[in-house]
């Protein structure tokens, strides 16, 4: 990760193998997860396009594969041996103390975890040969040395270590690349494994194989992973294309820092926007809205006529930097882009909407329900039949400010404060109640000089009194008779 990221991480060999030392509560990840997995679907594999992995191939790999590591794989069956003489509670507590021993030593290795497990690490590290950042990698691998580890519960109602370790590892690896809706990885303990993936609305377990009587299935999975998925197939938004050294070069007239994106718009405007910089937002949750925030300015390509060449196409930036901002947005909520829509005397105060909606992909709107459906049974939420579900939102909004805590003056802060609350004043005489004021959501405008001192952004929850706005109708049929309102 470029060191003027946000989020930047420093990243080891096996980065993607051991527990973050990240502070994380992983009670809050479990509370989170509740109801939210799904196991055995064999719908995962579906996915991964498994059944497309030629045959011929999958018997070489797996010859090759037995014969090569037959080494390696009888010092894996010792060592998951040795550790079943434990119990899982028992390795989690040792991992535990050999972390608070290896933070005390100030290890480096990124060889964290309990005794079992750094046998199986050590020889995995033989594989990863360069170092390796989360924003470079595409999936990632959990271990646990017991099959009894696995992420089935024990006890119904429970949250196993694995699945909340693959959890957090998913929450910074999201973060890390604002521009992936979902993610895969695997997950092995003992000498089984399944694949999870996990989006912003839940996680979907396939079911377990052994790694050694199923190697072909095994094979396949990695196969896939690591050759035949496109990126789109592997979670990465397909509304998005990043761009090539040689079109930043072009573009900018350097390719240092950040990596540039094409991104398009929300709704039906046909511009695209190229992302400047690293975001200056990104969400450190795993599920929820997976909000990231960008600098973008819009890109255009000109056709140029040239009496050699004939015609080329020239991409430039114009216009000013404005705001990008995607998030998930449950469809039985008014669109924040409707909202502005909806306005009909905009305040100063406010942040200047240039365009927004819901993006769309191949004619459909990306929603959590489409990407985990085939082609055939996507469905589209403004079918008022269809329970909510999450739609990715994207807005552009021109006005570019500065957080309240970088105020100059006292009178810099209380004015942007004052042109705030006339915005809020404002919006609630047209019925609008704005409904989530917080500091991240009042900015002190960019220009210090400027007539206006700041304004609010973010009117995702705002309330409309009497809205004519249109939108989908969820109907409940309950069983529960008539109740006792809570004041009688």
């Amino acid at each position: 990760m470029y060191t003027n990221s946000p989020h930047y991480l420093r990243s080891n060999t096996l980065n993607h193998l051991v527990k973050s030392h990240v502070g994380t509560s992983h009670a809050a990840i479990n509370a989170d997860l509740i109801d939210k997995i799904i196991y055995d679907d064999p719908a995962v594999f579906r996915r991964l396009r498994i059944d497309q992995v030629n045959r011929n191939f999958i018997a070489t790999c797996t010859a090759s594969f037995n014969a090569t590591n037959a080494k390696d794989i009888s010092l894996l069956m010792e060592l998951v041996e040795g550790a079943s003489k434990k119990t899982p509670e028992e390795l989690e507590i040792e991992k535990i103390n050999d972390m608070a021993s290896d933070l005390n030593k100030e290890e480096r290795s990124g060889n964290h975890g309990s005794a079992e497990e750094k046998k199986i690490y050590d020889p995995l590290g033989r594989v990863f040969l360069s170092n390796c950042v989360f924003h470079c990698s595409d999936s990632f691998i959990t271990l646990k040395p017991l099959k009894k580890q696995g992420p089935k519960p024990a006890v119904m109602g429970t949250i196993p270590a694995i699945v909340t370790q693959s959890a957090d590892y998913v929450r910074l690896f999201m973060s890390t690349q604002p521009f992936m809706l979902f993610c895969v990885g695997i997950l092995i303990f003992g000498t089984e494994f399944c694949v999870g993936i996990f989006d912003r609305d839940r996680i979907t377990f396939s079911p377990a194989y052994d790694m050694f009587q199923d190697t072909d299935t095994f094979i396949r999975v990695v196969r896939s992973l690591a050759c035949n998925l496109l990126i789109k197939e592997m979670g990465s938004d397909p509304t998005i294309r990043v761009l090539t050294d040689a079109e930043t070069q072009k573009l900018t007239g350097s390719t240092e820092g950040y990596p540039h994106a094409v991104v398009s718009s929300g709704g039906s405007d046909p511009r695209q926007w190229c992302t400047i910089g690293p975001p200056i937002w990104t969400s450190l949750s795993f599920l929820g809205r997976g909000t990231n925030v960008w600098l973008v300015r819009e890109y255009v390509v000109w056709l140029v006529r040239e009496y050699v060449v004939g015609v080329t196409q020239e991409p430039l930036l114009r216009g000013n930097i404005m705001i990008m901002k995607t998030a998930w947005c449950s469809s039985a909520r008014t669109p924040e882009s409707d909202i502005y829509m909806s306005i009909d005397q905009f305040p100063e105060g406010l942040a200047k909407f240039e365009c927004g909606g819901d993006v769309k992909h191949a004619g459909y709107p990306i929603t959590m329900q489409n990407l985990r459906s085939h082609p055939v049974d996507i469905v589209l939420p403004e079918e008022g039949i269809n329970p909510p579900m999450p739609v990715l939102h994207r807005l552009i909004l021109g006005t570019v400010g500065r957080p309240l805590w970088e105020y100059t003056s006292d009178f810099d802060l209380l004015a942007g404060f004052h042109d705030a609350l006339q915005a809020h004043k404002a919006l609630c005489d047209q019925g609008i109640l704005y409904h989530d004021i917080s500091a991240g959501n009042i900015l002190l405008t960019k220009n210090q000089n400027a007539p206006l001192q700041g304004f609010i952004t973010n009117l995702e929850f705002a309330h409309i009194a009497n809205s004519t706005i249109s939108k989908p109708r969820v109907t409940i049929t309950s069983t529960i008779g008539a109740q006792n309102r809570y004041d009688d």
